[in-house]
């Protein structure tokens, strides 16, 4: 439920930035792209973890890890290479990165 929090939350604060921050169309655009595409790698990324754990696969569980790297340097980017970054864009990724680094560590 978290990953649908998080987009929520994500769509109405770059609403916000859009109306009363200095953006360039194109940062704006590629911004909000980025957070639907967030969206489906994370959704993702939870089924196959899902998935993995019920079937004890390893090939599953390996893929689980490598989607999980890439969420994380996903949440990275928002939380620190965005335009401009609010303390409520830090405080949603830094949870959203403390999911995946303890999903990650719980996959092993």
């Amino acid at each position: 439920y978290f990953d649908i929090g998080w987009i929520v939350a994500n769509i109405c604060i770059f609403s916000w930035k859009a109306v009363e921050l200095p953006y360039q169309p194109r940062a704006l655009g590629l911004e909000f792209l980025f957070i639907f595409l967030m969206y489906f790698l994370d959704s993702t990324r939870v089924y196959t973890g899902t998935k993995g754990n019920k079937t004890e696969q390893r090939v599953t569980v390996f893929f689980f890890i490598l989607l999980s790297l890439f969420s994380a340097g996903g949440f990275v980017f928002f939380l620190v290479f965005q335009v401009y970054v609010l303390r409520l864009d830090v405080i949603f990724n830094v949870i959203a990165l403390c999911f995946v680094i303890f999903e990650l560590l719980l996959s092993f």
